[in-house]
């Protein structure tokens, strides 16, 4: 049997112990300052004589005291508000710009591809380049265009402009013109790159993303064939993949730098940009504004002006000599002259030998065709032989040289005349190739026919074929 010790001393003590151990309940035990942390930045945290923690408020302390107030949000106060983070959408994220929770383009990434564009005796090269996703406030649609392939007849291929749109109907009647730009650039060479980003600012949206099926169209020209006839082109591409379009809530600034490092564009942004980076050309003369002004020719300004070097054709070349641009006979060419001796029986009256001599290539500017016509036979009834002029024809009897008033009699076996003949066509081109032929015009008095006397006949006329001959002007 256990017995109870009612001793009113020994309860009386127990008692206190109790009380002491209770009041101590629920109170930090400190040493420190440091011991006393809440983790609020609205509290000044103290240790009292080296035992007890206590918190008093600060004044007009707001960030971190668990409300979050109207001159918080979640960027200035993310302990308060919540933190500005996760995705809007699928293709947006939240972020913190100026202090602001807004909406931006997320993983984004570059997507190219290149296109051939073949036309005759031309073939450019057209790269495409934009962001995945398309950011409206930022992103540009780039294009990349370059010579890839240029024939003999197709000369300075120029693109004018550039449009991105969407069809609204199947045959594309009816388009939406997302975004376009005027260019007006010659593409000199297959060194030369036209390089451009076009502001695609007619976007159609239905919330804040949306893709559509994109097409490109580029209006361009170059001059072709024999007669040089300017021929414009409209060339259209559609993508096989949609682009993705995003708007974002980020508040939108022009870049920190629009230079170009073109002393010939004024280069600016503004509100009325849409804050994009603009280059427009400026008015006066310049070398770079993709303008040949009347100062500039291409040995001072090829980037406007084409570049004076490169071969043409199968004999030429261009070179600058003292800031000119000439064209001039390649070192490695060798003139070659060439003889045809051709015997022609005219009729039963006469016979000559006619000896054509020229060179390949024919420069016009020295070059002459010159001829030897010698009588090989004669009927002694033929009398009064007189050959009055020569001409260089070429197909269809185009005129391309004529020497006139020879007046050259010819009266007996072994005698001869020579003759040169100059051209003096107008070349287009420094090189081209033709098809002359000679063409002597004579007349003489012919032997009686039976009873008939002789009869004079006039306007009579030798020819003979050349073949094809390139003809070069150096200048």
């Amino acid at each position: 049997m256990v017995r109870i010790n009612r001793n009113p001393q020994i309860l009386v003590i127990f008692l206190l112990i109790l009380v002491l151990l209770i009041s101590g309940c629920g109170k930090k035990v400190c040493k420190t300052n440091a011991d006393c942390s809440d983790d609020n930045k609205c509290t000044n945290d103290y240790c009292v004589k080296g035992k007890e923690c206590k918190h008093t408020a600060i004044k007009d302390c707001h960030c971190g005291n668990g409300v979050c107030e109207k001159i918080e949000n979640q960027c200035t106060c993310p302990e308060d508000c919540t933190k500005c983070l996760g995705k809007e959408g699928k293709y947006l994220k939240k972020v913190c710009v100026d202090d602001e929770c807004v909406t931006d383009a997320a993983n984004v990434t570059e997507k190219s591809f290149t296109d051939i564009i073949t036309e005759r005796d031309l073939k450019l090269q057209a790269t495409y380049t934009y962001d995945y996703p398309f950011n409206l406030q930022k992103s540009v649609f780039n294009i990349k265009i370059r010579i890839q392939q240029l024939g003999t007849y197709a000369l300075r291929p120029r693109i004018n402009k550039v449009e991105v749109f969407k069809k609204r109907d199947r045959l594309g009647t009816d388009v939406t013109i997302f975004g376009s730009k005027r260019i007006n650039k010659v593409l000199w060479s297959e060194d030369t790159e036209i390089n451009e980003d076009i502001v695609l600012d007619n976007v159609e949206m239905n919330g804040s993303e949306t893709s559509h099926i994109a097409n490109v169209k580029i209006y361009y020209d170059y001059i072709t064939g024999t007669k040089q006839e300017e021929t414009p082109i409209t060339y259209s591409k559609e993508f096989k993949e949609p682009i993705v379009f995003v708007a974002p809530t980020t508040k939108q600034k022009c870049p920190e730098n629009c230079d170009d490092s073109n002393d010939c564009t004024k280069d600016y942004c503004s509100q009325k940009t849409g804050y994009f980076c603009m280059h427009d050309a400026v008015t006066s003369s310049c070398c770079g504004n993709n303008v040949c002004d009347p100062d500039e020719d291409k040995c001072t300004c090829p980037e406007d002006c084409g570049s004076c070097s490169g071969r043409f054709g199968s004999y030429m070349e261009f070179v600058c000599l003292e800031q000119e641009c000439h064209a001039i006979l390649r070192n490695d060419v060798v003139v070659t002259p060439r003889p045809i001796i051709d015997n022609r029986d005219i009729s039963t009256d006469f016979s000559i030998e006619a000896r054509i001599e020229y060179n390949e290539p024919f420069d016009v500017t020295q070059d002459n065709f010159k001829i030897t016509i010698a009588m090989t036979k004669l009927n002694p009834a033929t009398s009064d032989i007189v050959f009055e002029r020569a001409h260089v024809l070429d197909t269809n009897n185009v005129l391309l040289g004529e020497k006139q008033d020879i007046n050259s009699p010819l009266s007996q076996i072994g005698e001869s005349f020579d003759v040169e003949i100059p051209v003096s066509f107008v070349m287009r081109d420094v090189e081209e190739e033709h098809m002359p032929k000679i063409k002597l015009i004579y007349s003489y008095t012919r032997p009686p026919r039976g009873t008939s006397p002789g009869e004079l006949l006039t306007n009579q006329f030798y020819e003979k074929a050349i073949g094809k001959l390139v003809f070069v002007n150096p200048t």
